[in-house]
């Protein structure tokens, strides 16, 4: 268990260290960079790992494998699907586009043709605002588009992640 614990420590420790290093200007959504600093982290969890002293148990193994390094592939997926998630926060979403010039009008409704006007291919715009229709972030009434809860809760949790980031919402 133990194995599994520096595992998460680590991979928090390399979110941590992604995001001081954005703010001061080193690391922004370089590839290579993530990377290097993944493989930063995983030296810190072999270095911990091999410094440890634990006792052996009859289950020190997990799928054939010595926990230790089951623990360790653990880091190196958690690892790869954050340089996934990576490589899209680096451009604006049209949706975050959309809810965030909702919120910041003073009624919370804008116009299809307000809308419309924020992109230059209409029918991706349109196509999006169904979808966002559908999944119930926002509504369709009297020819105006209003932000729903859900929608609200969406917008917070990016501002919040973009904030980590220190980027900007979008919009």
């Amino acid at each position: 268990m133990i194995y599994f614990l520096i595992s998460f420590f680590c991979f928090v420790l390399f979110i941590v260290l992604h995001a001081i290093t954005y703010r001061i200007g080193l690391i922004r959504f370089e590839f290579w960079k993530l990377i290097l600093l993944s493989f930063i982290c995983a030296g810190i969890y072999l270095v911990i790992s091999n410094f440890m002293v634990v006792p052996a148990f009859s289950y020190d193994y997990l799928w054939g494998c010595p926990i230790k390094w089951s623990s360790f592939l653990l880091y190196g997926l958690f690892s790869v699907w954050y340089l996934g998630e990576m490589t899209t926060v680096q451009y604006s979403s049209p949706s975050m586009k959309i809810i965030t010039t909702l919120r910041k009008n003073p009624e919370q409704t804008i116009t299809l043709m307000e809308i419309k006007s924020l992109f230059s291919d209409q029918e991706f715009i349109i196509d999006r605002l169904n979808d966002l229709v559908a999944h119930g972030h926002i509504k369709y009434e009297a020819g105006k588009y209003s932000l729903l809860p859900r929608g609200r809760l969406i917008v917070w949790i990016f501002k919040f992640y973009r904030t980590l980031l220190d980027r900007s919402t979008g919009g």
